[in-house]
């Protein structure tokens, strides 16, 4: 019997798929704001009754915010309102259905922008107004301000700062028990925050946090870079799914991650340390504690390290400089190298480790350990004195033996590559 591919008689079913995979019904509206041939301007001026310390809430759809808190301020906002549109009377008409609201609440002051977009007819175009609101606000206000198309700039003597867009930068600074800014599109900053939680969030967007205490930081970028300096906190969360990621000068539980991009972290106190990049090098240079950096393709580095460390690239080499505790550093596919300083010793056991690449252990003279080299096709080279166990073979290839007496174990293996047991030169 033959075999049917149309549905009712008529439409191939292959097409048919197709059409209902690939098929969007269309938008009823296409939406501006402030865009167009003619363009319309005014600005209000209102007063608001908002006082120190009290609440403060911001919305507007196709508002953007500009607020400056400070002792003695008198509160006002400033408000620019601008449509665009093919005439200048269609322009005026945009702008006339756009307004201020300011309303009292038992604690504070809420202040929209109000309006709705004109629809132009015969076609599938909303015009809308852009309103560019400055706001000048008493010490010690917290805000909350929504907002769908603009961005949000507070800054001064704020209290807890609660901001979100869905598209527009936000940037805010000097916030008091916590602040908490996230935009679906744009760059966010936040600075000089005190107390309770500081969290910055971008969908699509550089983050970037300077100069805060709090209680936890999370630093978040979906696709954008993530710059963390200055920070102090229990926990600091830094974490990007394509971008670089820089931490400086900070104190607290650390864990950053990339999926695409670079890790750098420079001048941290102790604690524990988790730092990983998808694909991107890993690089650590000052810090103290518990220290784990992976990198999946890319090389990972550390400088002036001082504890517990583990290391470990899919492709790339591995190159370790501190006074270590106990080290655990592998490599897929590259060369690895630990460089201990005078301090460094084996508590517990070390392991390194490479599928593809040498391998280079540097000592100093007083480092103690039981000592276990090998090699599948390469050669190992000692040059510290090792006290061979008894029943060891003496091979090319292999070496097991007590450096000072003994220690834990520390396990060198290469399947192919060499290994160099030396020294720590001056």
């Amino acid at each position: 019997m033959a075999r049917n591919n149309r549905l009712d008689g008529g439409t191939p079913v292959a097409i048919a798929l197709f059409l209902a995979g690939c098929w969007r019904a269309p938008a009823a509206f296409e939406e501006t704001a402030g865009v167009g041939k003619e363009t319309a301007i005014r600005e209000e001026v209102l007063a608001l009754d908002l006082r120190e310390g009290e609440a403060f809430e911001f919305s507007g759809k196709t508002a953007s915010l500009d607020l400056e808190a400070s002792a003695g301020a008198r509160p006002e906002v400033r408000a620019t309102f601008t449509a665009g549109a093919p005439d200048r009377a269609t322009a005026e008409a945009v702008l006339a259905r756009y307004s201020l609201a300011a309303e009292r609440t038992g604690g504070g002051l809420v202040l929209r922008v109000v309006g709705e977009p004109l629809e132009v007819e015969g076609s599938r175009r909303r015009l809308a107004a852009r309103v560019a609101c400055v706001v000048k606000a008493p010490a010690g206000i917290s805000l909350r301000a929504r907002t769908e198309s603009g961005g949000i700039d507070a800054r001064g003597s704020l209290g807890a700062c609660d901001a979100r867009s869905s598209f527009g930068a936000l940037r805010i600074e000097g916030s008091r028990g916590g602040v908490h800014a996230e935009t679906s599109s744009g760059a966010v900053a936040v600075e000089g925050a005190r107390g309770g939680p500081a969290v910055a969030r971008s969908d699509f967007g550089g983050v970037s946090v300077r100069d805060v205490e709090a209680d936890r930081v999370e630093a978040v970028s979906r696709s954008g870079a993530v710059d963390v300096a200055d920070a102090r906190a229990t926990r600091i969360e830094v974490e990007s799914g394509f971008g670089a990621l820089r931490i400086a000068r900070v104190s607290g539980e650390i864990a950053a991650k990339t999926s695409s991009g670079s890790v750098e972290l420079e001048e941290a106190g102790e604690g524990t340390v988790d730092l990983s990049s998808g694909f991107g090098a890993v690089a650590v240079r000052g810090a103290s504690g518990a220290l784990r950096a992976k990198s999946k393709s890319g090389a990972v580095t550390v400088e002036g390290f001082r504890g517990e460390l583990d290391a470990e690239s899919g492709f790339g080499s591995v190159s370790l400089h501190g006074a270590f505790t106990k080290v655990r550093a592998s490599s897929g596919s590259g060369r690895v190298e630990v460089r201990a300083q005078p301090g460094s010793a084996a508590a517990s056991g070390w392991s390194l480790e490479s599928g593809f690449g040498s391998l280079l252990l540097e000592v100093p003279d007083d480092f103690a350990c039981r000592l276990e080299a090998r090699t599948d096709f390469g050669s190992v080279e000692c040059g510290v004195p090792v006290a061979r166990e008894a029943g060891s073979t003496s091979r090319r290839n292999e070496i097991v033996g007590t450096m000072n007496g003994g220690g834990a174990t520390v396990t060198i293996g290469a399947k192919s590559g060499s290994i160099a047991v030396r020294r720590r030169s001056l």
